[in-house]
């Protein structure tokens, strides 16, 4: 599996954690991986505690690949002030943001989720919960799309440096 940003600690099992993260700003463009259909803009990895760990004010297109741009894998017990916020979550794949281990229901008091827009090319895009499918996608959130579009007067790369 590829993926620009991966979050995981280093021994897990005895006690690894994520602490004071922030990934922010960020312009994260994955579009037909050659060879790879298996790839996330952000992942993590392993139910290990995460404290103040953020991811805001990012751009992320992921396209052409099978996982949803964004997967969370910690449950709700490791959750200590994990925020997603004002982020352009986009991609073709069926989920656009998945959380392996946390319910819907237990995001109160663990995890912020707010002000992201959300876009699936080419069909209705969803979000996974341990507890199911399309239970929440966060507060002042806009599910639609972003219209990508190009400044004027700023330049568009060569038609041979494109990646169809």
């Amino acid at each position: 599996m590829t993926s620009a940003f991966v979050i995981g600690a280093e021994h897990p099992e005895d006690g690894g954690a994520i602490e004071h993260i922030d990934i922010y700003n960020n312009k994260i463009a994955l579009t037909y991986l050659d060879g790879h259909v298996q790839y996330r803009g952000i992942d993590s990895a392993y139910d290990c505690p995460w404290k103040d760990v953020s991811i805001y004010s990012n751009t992320i297109y992921n396209i052409g690949s099978n996982n949803p741009p964004i997967r969370i894998f910690p449950s709700a017990q490791n959750h200590d002030n994990t925020i997603i916020a004002n982020n352009l979550i986009t991609g073709s794949a069926y989920t656009l943001i998945c959380f392996q281990l946390l319910k819907s229901t237990e995001i109160t008091g663990h995890l912020t989720l707010t002000n992201n827009l959300y876009y699936r090319y080419g069909g209705t895009g969803h979000n996974s919960w341990y507890d199911g499918t399309d239970k929440t996608w966060g507060s002042n959130n806009i599910v639609g799309d972003p219209k990508y579009v190009i400044p004027s007067g700023q330049r568009r790369l060569p038609e041979h440096r494109r990646v169809n």
